[in-house]
């Protein structure tokens, strides 16, 4: 696999960098796997799921709970 070059010094790569090495600032992506603190609001277009399952949001809160009560 090709190495990535960040600099040449007289003609020769220095500072090689491969893969997501290659990203200045990697540190600050989201991950898709592994434990993480992501501050701020995030905005998502889509429904939140956890394994699969919908998350039960503030959205979801819009409808009245009425109690239903029969008699015979």
């Amino acid at each position: 696999m090709a190495d990535i070059v960040q600099l040449k010094e007289d003609g020769v790569a220095k500072y090689l960098k491969t893969h997501v090495e290659a990203i200045d600032g990697k540190e600050a992506l989201v991950q898709t796997d592994g434990d993480q603190a992501i501050a701020g609001h995030k905005n998502f277009s889509g429904s939140v799921t956890i394994n699969n399952k919908r998350v039960l949001t503030t959205d979801d809160n819009r409808y009245e709970v009425v109690n239903l009560v029969v008699t015979n």
